[in-house]
């Protein structure tokens, strides 16, 4: 009889963000469990072969619990997609522009959204150094040599303009959900003197946070399937985001859970 059983390796993933229309500063810590205790004794009980063994980390063979992000500021405007997302895209181009009292854009520019930076780690010249920045991505690895793994990424927003907040996830380079609690977001073209009601409303790839998305991990082999490179685009929608909420906050904590597959 397939079946699946619920790891005792479960990862999660703690993040603040600042997000603001100028500005951003944020730093990160990410955190893992390989083990539970028990109440009555405190002893640690040893994950089962059969249980699902994820790690995350810079490295796609990575067996390391704790990853850092860089502190360092992003700068996050109001954007939108110049275009509607589509199921495995490879990337999204987004544009910013001002809108004056007539709801007419200004000059069009590029969108930059929150990625992915790493803040340094280890000692320069030692083993295992990475330095700050040189990563824009990291791997979520299910080390189970017996048996395969389905993970659910799940997220929780907070903030003042958490509202706004919609979260791109990219799986091995395919975009795969946009975590949001909004029921929809805007996309272009955006044009200079165009009127700002004439962006469209889609609700392509959209997923609740707290309900998240799975994707499969082989078993730990030679195959190269036993890992994921996650990479993430992060904005503030721009037709939502008005000045009354420039300055304002975005938080958002990842949840990862992994359970085997029969």
């Amino acid at each position: 009889m397939k079946s699946t059983k619920k790891s005792l390796f479960i990862t999660t993933i703690a993040m603040v963000v600042l997000m603001v229309v100028a500005l951003s500063t944020a730093t990160f810590a990410w955190y893992t469990s390989s083990a539970t205790a028990t109440a009555t004794s405190a002893s640690l009980q040893a994950a089962q072969s059969s249980d699902a063994n994820i790690a995350i980390g810079w490295a796609n063979d990575a067996k390391t619990t704790t990853i850092v992000f860089n502190d360092a500021a992003q700068e996050v405007a109001p954007m939108v997609p110049s275009a509607a997302l589509a199921a495995d895209a490879a990337s999204i181009t987004f544009q910013s522009a001002p809108i004056d009292f007539e709801s007419k854009f200004g000059a069009v520019t590029a969108g930059i959204p929150w990625t992915v930076k790493n803040a340094a780690v280890g000692e320069e010249a030692q083993p295992g150094y990475i330095a700050a920045n040189s990563k824009t991505s990291f791997f979520v690895v299910n080390n189970n040599v017996n048996a395969a793994a389905t993970v659910k990424m799940t997220a929780t927003f907070t903030g003042d303009n958490k509202a706004g907040l919609l979260i791109a996830v990219f799986v091995n380079g395919e975009l795969k959900a946009v975590l949001t609690e909004r029921t929809d977001y805007k996309v272009g073209p955006v044009t200079t003197g165009q009127d700002s009601s004439l962006l469209q409303s889609k609700t392509d790839l959209i997923v609740d946070p707290t309900e998240g998305f799975t994707f499969d991990l082989a078993k730990d082999s030679d195959s190269n399937d036993n890992y994921a490179e996650i990479t993430i685009n992060a904005w503030l929608d721009g037709n939502w985001l008005t000045q009354s909420y420039a300055g304002g906050t975005a938080g958002f904590t990842f949840d990862f859970a992994g359970t085997t597959k029969a």
